[in-house]
């Protein structure tokens, strides 16, 4: 192997150890602003704190919500980025990542707030609005507490506040299982370059 062709294997390598911090972090913030979410749920559920007490949990709610809007987007160019570079690399593994990347578009819908957006009003009115799996602090005041409804209106309030972020973490693992596969199957892969003209 030509002295070029080591030199662009090793840059192929750095970008993607790069590549692969930043979407090790990102996949840390988006895990930790749902979690953060379902446990401020849960603390206003069983009444640990109340609404005259509530301004770290209030901030942490706003903090999880723009996380939640702008980290999938960019763990998706990430991605993204690292599809592109195995591609043009010739490596092994861009199928595994590119299945990541779809997953991740699709974790990105679920978790943006379009309740945010869709339905115009005031966003702490309590009229129901198409939720994404992150809760806004007006949808947890005014349905965070729900005894006593029906067994139905609990199993929906429960899904809205709980299934939702946990459907989101089992999509988040799965991106980061398959893109973690596709990037250990890029460095275990032997490294070669096009040849000069090759189409």
């Amino acid at each position: 192997m030509s002295n070029v062709s080591l030199a662009n294997v090793a840059d192929y390598a750095d970008a993607l150890l790069v590549a692969r911090r930043a979407k090790n972090w990102l996949f840390v913030l988006i895990f930790a602003a749902i979690v953060i979410q379902a446990a401020v749920f849960l603390a206003y559920r069983y009444q640990l704190f109340n609404d005259s007490h509530a301004l770290l949990p209030h901030y942490l709610v706003i903090l999880s919500d723009v996380a939640g809007m702008v980290l999938p987007i960019l763990l998706s160019l990430v991605l993204l980025l690292i599809v592109n570079v195995l591609l043009v690399g010739r490596l092994v593994g861009a199928g595994a990542v590119t299945g990541a990347f779809v997953w991740s578009l699709v974790l990105g819908l679920l978790l943006f707030p379009w309740q945010a957006v869709l339905n115009f009003g005031d966003m702490t009115s309590a009229e129901f609005r198409i939720p994404g799996s992150l809760y806004l602090w007006g949808e947890l005041i005014n349905h965070g507490r729900f005894d006593p409804v029906t067994w139905t209106e609990r199993l929906l309030k429960w899904a809205r506040f709980a299934g939702f972020p946990i459907l989101s973490l089992l999509m988040l693992l799965v991106v980061q299982t398959k893109s973690s596969r596709g990037l250990k199957l890029a460095f275990g892969g032997q490294m070669t370059t096009p040849e000069p003209g090759a189409s």
